[in-house]
Formats: C-alpha cells, sequence, structure tokens
C-alpha cells in the first residue's frame, strides 16, 4: 500500500478516528509557527487508517493529504497493469505474411572453372552445338554463358 502524508493547520494536532470496531488517536506532530506557520504531519501505510481519516468531517477542513508515496514494486504493478490494459484495447497483429515461393534457378553454376581456356573447354563440352569461334576470346565466352544462363563463380573478371 502506498504510503500517505497528512498535514494539519495545526502545529500539533490530535484527533481520534475509528478503524473497524476501534478508535485510534493520530497525532499531527512536527509543525511550526515561527518564523512561517506549517502543520504537524502524519504518515501511514495501512490502508484501514487512510480509508478513515479520509471518511473523517475534519479531512480537507482541519487536515489534508500533501503526498502520497507508491513503492517501487507498488509502480511497477500499476505500470504493468496500465500497460496490459492498453494492450487488451489494441487490435491483433495480422499474420506475418507467408515466405516467397522458392525460385527455380535456371542457372548453371560451375565452380571448377578458374580461367579462360577452362571456360571455353567446359561450354565446348556441354553445349555441342558451339563452334570453336564463337568463343575465340574471353568477351564471347561470357556472352555465351550468359546466354546459355552457365555461371563461372570462381573465374575473377577483370
Amino acid at each position: 500500500m502506498a504510503l500517505k502524508i497528512y498535514e494539519s493547520k495545526l502545529a500539533k494536532h490530535s484527533i481520534p478516528v475509528r478503524v473497524g470496531a476501534r478508535t485510534i488517536r493520530v497525532e499531527f506532530k512536527g509543525g511550526i509557527t515561527h518564523p512561517h506557520k506549517r502543520g504537524g504531519t502524519y504518515g501511514t501505510s495501512k490502508k484501514a487508517i487512510q480509508e478513515a481519516l479520509e471518511r473523517n468531517a475534519g479531512f480537507n477542513k482541519k487536515f489534508k493529504c500533501i503526498k502520497t508515496v507508491t513503492t517501487r514494486i507498488e509502480q511497477e504493478a500499476e505500470n504493468k497493469k496500465e500497460l496490459d490494459d492498453l494492450r487488451s484495447q489494441l487490435p491483433s497483429p495480422p499474420p506475418p505474411p507467408a515466405p516467397p515461393p522458392p525460385v527455380e534457378s535456371d542457372i548453371t553454376v560451375v565452380d571448377e572453372v578458374t580461367n579462360y581456356q577452362t571456360a571455353k573447354n567446359w561450354l565446348i563440352a556441354n553445349y555441342p552445338d558451339l563452334t570453336i569461334p564463337e568463343v575465340k576470346s574471353k568477351v564471347l565466352v561470357r556472352e555465351v554463358a550468359s546466354e546459355k544462363k552457365v555461371s563461372f563463380p570462381n573465374w575473377p573478371t577483370e
């Protein structure tokens, strides 16, 4: 329960308060009259006494609540409750999008090719319709590989 601090209009003040079946005396202490008047204070964290004080006929006339101090645990619990309330008011999030279908690659990847000569020989061996003049330079080999959708990742580009 939160600690509530009450202040009396008088420097020293005592009142009887009915709490349940019994009556207790609440004493407001620590007030001063000079140089600036300040009333006595009383603090409690007991909910029954707080409710009894706030039902008393003198509440907000002869004394008032000047401060409410919540503990860190109470504040965290209150913040969590507020956050849960806000979350319950939000619409549910949309379902995650379906993953895209796998793309079927039409590209043939040839890792063992590392230079022009092996690329040329691989193309001629795997595409019998190619002629030697169609692959007589590095530029032509790369063009034919691109047309045939063949990749040579280990053959560095210059």
